[in-house]
């Protein structure tokens, strides 16, 4: 996968519906729609996040943080990006989008 669709870490499934549902990222005050679709065999977001990608011009290095918002009527995340600021102890430590350090 590329931008076009981005991939959500296997091990955020049991947090996330098993589902195609409409989602918005949120960061400092914008808002960016796409669908999350949980019902493939690798969940991801669609097409949108390349939106979401080139307007925040994300590049290799940066990091994500995604905190789940509690919103019933759709699946909401509030989004910081790290640009380039991911702390050298964890990017040294083997971590990617499919190993991601995940806060609880």
């Amino acid at each position: 996968m590329d931008f076009v669709e981005q991939a959500v870490p296997a091990t955020f499934y049991s947090s996330l519906p098993a589902a195609n549902v409409p989602v918005v990222l949120s960061n400092g005050n914008k808002n960016w729609e796409m669908r999350y679709l949980g019902d493939r065999p690798i969940r991801c977001f669609d097409g949108g996040w390349k939106h979401f990608a080139v307007d925040n011009k994300l590049k290799i290095g940066d990091g994500c943080v995604f905190e789940l918002m509690d919103d019933k009527d759709i699946l909401r995340f509030e989004v910081r990006i790290l640009c380039g600021q991911v702390p050298y102890l964890f990017a040294c430590s083997g971590r990617s989008s499919e190993i991601p350090l995940m806060i609880d």
